[in-house]
Order: C-alpha cells, then structure tokens, then sequence
C-alpha cells in the first residue's frame, strides 16, 4: 500500500487529502509500522502452516464479534480472491469448517475474550493440528493486532465524524 492510502485510511473511509488523513501523515513512522505489522501479520513472505486464507478467516473472526463491517468486509473479499467461502462461514459461525480451521477460531476466541486461559493445554491442541511455536505466536499476534487496528479505526471515525469528514 501506499503512503498515501494505507489500509487503515481506506477502511476509515479517509481521502488521501483529509485533515484526519493528514493527522496521521505527522507520524510517518507509526503509519509504516502499522501497514508493515499488517502486511508481517496477514501476508508474510514465510507464512509457516497458517494459510493466507486461515489468518483472513482469523481477522475475519474478530472483524465480526467486534461488529466491524469494514473490516469483515476487507478479509471476505481476500476469502473470495482465495477461493475459500468455506473459511469465511467457519469465521462467521455459519457453518463448521473442519477440525482444523474450528480450532483455529476457538483459539481466536480465547486469545481475544479471555487470553489468561491460553494455558499449555490451548497450545498442545494447535500443535495438534500441525502448528508449530512460531505458527502460535503468529496466530496469538493477529488477534491482539486485530483488537489494536479495530480501536484505531474507532478513533479515527470519532475524529472524521467530529470533524464532519
């Protein structure tokens, strides 16, 4: 993405030239980061045994309990470009999409309403369908990354809405 329209400027429906847009453009830096820990998270060149489809589905998973339509949105058209719908309803509890994937939303769900229960056991049960330490820690980062992009994207339609944007 460009500097110019990041995907956070995009789901927050930002112009490229808008005072909120160009808030954000003070900070550079935290712009790239953001953008860079998306892109490390959902695209990495190495993505280990999580697919791109699966992390979607993940960001899919907490785009919706958060009740995000931007974001839902954003990771049900990279399901439809992979050709997973199954993926996508296993996300949005419409169906269940086989051991794997149910286990990967379960996880999801621990890590983010009640991350203190993420004991040795949650671990062992991904190990179990094929997932290494650093496929957990990947899985584990995307939940919270998620949590932490959805509030910003909170924010800067509070400020857009206030600023009549």
């Amino acid at each position: 993405m460009t500097d110019a329209a990041d995907l956070i400027d995009r789901l927050a429906g930002l112009a490229p030239d808008s005072p909120i847009a160009g808030l954000r453009r003070q900070r550079p830096d935290i712009v790239a980061r953001m953008q860079g820990a998306y892109d490390a998270l959902f695209e990495p060149p190495d993505p280990g045994n999580l697919t791109r489809a699966e992390r979607a589905a993940i960001g899919l998973r907490i785009a919706a309990s958060a009740h995000d339509k931007a974001f839902a949105a954003h990771f049900r058209a990279i399901l439809a470009a992979e050709s997973a719908r199954d993926h996508a309803d296993a996300a949005e509890g419409l169906k269940p999409g086989g051991e794997r994937l149910d286990m990967l939303m379960a996880y999801a769900d621990l890590v983010a309403e009640d991350p203190e229960r993420t004991d040795p056991a949650a671990m062992d049960r991904l190990r179990a369908i094929g997932l290494t330490s650093r496929d957990i820690v990947a899985l584990t980062q995307l939940v919270a990354f998620m949590a932490y992009e959805i509030r910003v994207l909170a924010g800067l339609r509070i400020l857009a809405e206030e600023a009549g944007q």
